[in-house]
C-alpha cells in the first residue's frame, strides 16, 4: 500500500515497530529492601507501580553473576518490590 508524502515527520505508516529492550535498571536485593535508599524515592527515582528493576542476588552491581526481574507494587519507600515470575502453565 502506497502512502502520501510524510509531510509532518513522522514514521511512514507501512513500517512496523518493535521494541527490543526492557531498561531496568540494576540494583542491589538490599537497596530495595532500604526506605532510604534513592531507588525508593519516588521523586528521585521515578518508582511507581509497575517499575521494573533487576535485583541483584549473587555478584556485585559491576559483575552481577544472578538477578531476578522485580517489579514495585506501588511508589511508596515502604511499597515491596515482588519477584516477577512466568505464568504458570494452562
Amino acid at each position: 500500500m502506497v502512502y502520501g508524502d510524510n509531510v509532518i515527520g513522522d514514521l511512514p505508516k507501512d513500517v512496523k515497530l518493535t521494541v527490543t529492550a526492557l531498561v531496568a535498571p540494576l540494583v542491589l536485593v538490599a537497596d530495595l529492601a532500604d526506605v532510604d535508599n534513592v531507588i525508593n524515592q519516588t521523586h528521585l527515582s521515578g518508582k511507581q507501580i509497575g517499575a521494573y528493576v533487576l535485583a541483584v542476588t549473587a555478584g556485585t552491581l559491576a559483575a552481577p553473576t544472578a538477578f531476578e526481574l522485580r517489579a514495585a507494587v506501588g511508589s511508596a519507600p515502604d511499597s515491596v518490590w515482588l519477584p516477577v515470575s512466568p505464568a504458570a502453565a494452562p
